[in-house]
């Protein structure tokens, strides 16, 4: 069984394409999306299209949610102070990507689910069904969207976050930070950011780069799980094309947002 796991799309159509380019060519059986289809990109309608027109299981993430609430509520002071860590120009954005999204769009990302189990079909050596043999899916944790799991969290701290999971492996997004680790007897994976992948530059400071997406495939076959992070090209300049093209404010600082500049 091979599963493909996609997170963050975060509206960025062209990086969505490049990666379900890549990933026809796989051989998966399965493609999971975990969440953060739409909100603060160009292209969010666009995107959460994709995903429908897939049919593949998929999660709510924290920005679905957010853009739920944007287009329930509108500016409100309370979702605008929301904002301050990143600047009114960003809360500008996600209002009109929010506003861009369709009913149909809407009730889709409504009816997401917080988390997903998806049977891993795995067979023991009498080709009978092996109990267990389960990926559970969560943009977060299984307990809440916004929990961030990193490589760095402490074990105690991530134990907490995660609480007890009866399944092989747990798949999550969110942190657009790929990761493989252990919590025990369970097996936890990121793909990172389809839209919105963070790197380091050489004076440690964060940046979106605009050249590649991330996903991951995780495959499980006679009884050992395996994991393969996957980076796909994509053609940065498209991607600042279609902000511009796209009538989203600030999308020549949002573009400027997808360099080391």
């Amino acid at each position: 069984m091979r599963i493909a796991l996609l997170s963050d799309i975060h509206g960025n159509l062209v990086a969505l394409d490049a990666t379900l380019s890549d990933l026809a060519q796989q051989r998966v059986e399965q493609v999971v999306c975990l969440g953060d289809i739409a909100l603060s990109g160009p292209q969010p309608h666009e995107c959460v299209a994709r995903i429908r027109a897939l049919g593949c299981p998929a999660v709510m993430g924290n920005c679905d949610a957010f853009a739920l609430s944007l287009r329930r509520e509108g500016r409100t002071p309370d979702l605008m102070r929301s904002y301050a860590r990143w600047g009114a120009w960003v809360a500008e954005i996600d209002v009109w990507s929010a506003e861009a999204l369709s009913a149909e769009d809407a009730a889709y990302l409504t009816a997401l689910p917080l988390t997903a189990t998806i049977p891993l079909d795995a067979k023991d050596a009498t080709n009978a069904p092996e109990p267990g043999a389960t990926l559970l899916c969560a943009h977060g944790s299984p307990r809440s969207f916004n929990h961030r799991l990193l490589p760095e969290t402490p074990i105690d701290e991530l134990a907490a976050l995660v609480g007890p999971v009866e399944a092989l492996a747990l798949a999550s997004g969110h942190t657009h930070t790929p990761m493989l680790r252990r919590l025990g007897p369970l097996t936890l994976v990121n793909p990172g950011s389809v839209g919105l992948p963070m790197a380091t530059d050489d004076a440690g400071a964060l940046y979106n780069p605009s050249d590649y997406a991330e996903y991951g495939i995780l495959s499980w076959q006679a009884g050992a799980l395996g994991w393969e992070p996957r980076r796909v090209a994509v053609d940065g300049a498209a991607v600042r094309a279609a902000a511009l093209a796209s009538g989203m404010p600030h999308a020549d600082r949002w573009r400027g947002d997808w360099s080391r500049a």
